[in-house]
């Protein structure tokens, strides 16, 4: 994903706010003071609601997946019931029954391992056989061990799937993913605003700072800020 920069000015932003410096002289009128300290508190103000921003777009991804998982056990555990009237339905007796004991081995074999197992990763397996492989501690490799054989044979007793559970589930993933690269892209956005805004609130404290001390800014303390801000914005977000 490409991300764009803010257009932030900086020429006009400093060379403004320094212009008014040299006019002003040592006195600062106390109009240009209260703007400046006016803009501190807004950008502080922009800070903090990017923050809060972010916070809520993270709970609302982890929300929505959420949701998906929980729709999926149960969507999922209405194809296996599916799956096993297709394969001929529940086993009766020689006489046309069945039994409670017939139904609850049903539940327990057919359709509760997929559905408590549901979005199984199983990527975790390779994730602790690595660690596993790292550590020089003999207990930590013992329990990682554990774990690890503890996943393949979940993994093995998921292999019975029922092709249509196992698609079902894999769409919901897909989901799942498509959530998951949206809250990454709108992150990566939102780092490149908060940077912005980063670069913004140096440029204004700094310049408030001058302003409240009254002070004469030389041509040289402009243009190093200036070139500071320039040099800032292209890191940020690819900036050139």
């Amino acid at each position: 994903m490409q991300i764009n920069r803010i257009n932030f000015k900086h020429p006009f932003t400093i060379s403004a706010a320094v212009t008014c410096l040299f006019l002003a002289g040592c006195a600062t009128p106390s109009a240009i003071k209260t703007a400046s300290k006016a803009q501190c508190e807004l950008i502080g103000e922009l800070d903090q609601s990017l923050q809060s921003l972010e916070c809520g777009l993270v709970q609302f991804h982890e929300d929505s997946q959420e949701q998906i998982r929980q729709v999926g056990h149960v969507l999922i555990a209405k194809q296996a019931i599916n799956a096993i009237v297709e394969a001929g339905g529940v086993p009766t007796t020689t006489n046309g029954t069945t039994t409670v004991d017939t139904l609850f081995e049903n539940s327990n074999t057919k359709i509760r391992p997929f559905v408590d197992n549901a979005f199984f990763d199983a990527g975790r397996i390779t994730q602790l056989t690595e660690a596993m492989n790292a550590t020089t501690n003999d207990v930590l490799r013992n329990l990682l061990l554990a774990k690890v054989n503890a996943l393949k044979r979940k993994r093995a007793d998921l292999s019975a799937k029922p092709p249509a559970v196992a698609d079902l589930e894999s769409k919901m993933e897909e989901e799942i993913a498509t959530l998951q690269k949206t809250e990454r892209d709108i992150q990566a956005i939102l780092d490149v605003v908060r940077a912005q805004a980063s670069l913004m609130k140096v440029v204004a404290t700094t310049i408030d700072a001058w302003l409240d001390q009254d002070v004469t800014i030389t041509k040289a303390q402009a243009d190093n800020l200036e070139t500071a801000v320039i040099n800032g914005q292209k890191g940020i977000g690819g900036g050139k």
